[in-house]
């Protein structure tokens, strides 16, 4: 994935700080989770982050199908979290529901197979060169949105839930992931 000049180092700079804090975040809550899901949960967005950290540096081009795989099997996992909670409301009344998060979590996740899937068409894969009307200028404008979109939808629950601002650095780091893969899409080459 290459940046468009003359914000190339400003923007890989930017970029690493807002995948690094994140990061570092979803290691220490995955050593304080008691539950196995939530590890889970967290241990993806680790990978998210990671995954992201590689697209700025040269070895960018390794293992795309892996992550395209890991990173679908991630998307899958939050959209059946979210569903298995979302069928479940009923005994959570009082509640946040948690699956519109979940289901947040899944888009971001399939997100970031549509990034490997637009580097691997760059990397000659004549199977990803036939999906350019998916992989086209419109699409990336409109998961810049989407992604500009959950980036403003936990900042409005970080500033305006008591509970969020208790837990200011998890929901910082899902506004810095957000915002980091609009940045990232944004300024991708398609």
């Amino acid at each position: 994935m290459s940046m468009h000049a003359p914000y190339g180092l400003l923007l890989n700079v930017i970029l690493i700080i807002l995948f690094i804090a994140p990061a570092l975040y979803c290691l220490y809550a995955m050593a304080g989770e008691r539950g196995l899901v939530d590890r889970c949960c967290h241990a993806c967005h680790f990978l998210m982050c990671a995954g992201m950290l590689v697209m700025l540096t040269p070895w960018r081009m390794s293992a795309l199908w892996w992550q395209m795989f890991v990173f679908g099997l991630a998307s899958l996992w939050f959209l059946g979290l979210a569903v298995m909670e979302w069928g479940d409301g009923s005994k959570h009344s009082g509640v946040t529901p948690r699956w519109p998060h979940l289901m947040l979590q899944s888009l971001m996740m399939l997100g970031m197979v549509w990034m490997l899937s637009v580097m691997l068409r760059h990397s000659g894969s004549t199977f990803m060169t036939s999906m350019t009307l998916f992989l086209g200028h419109r699409m990336q404008w409109v998961w810049v949105a989407v992604f500009v979109l959950m980036g403003l939808v936990w900042l409005k629950k970080a500033v305006g839930s008591a509970a969020y601002r208790k837990a200011w650095i998890g929901a910082t780091s899902q506004i810095s992931m957000s915002f980091g893969m609009a940045l990232m899409v944004g300024f991708m080459h398609v």
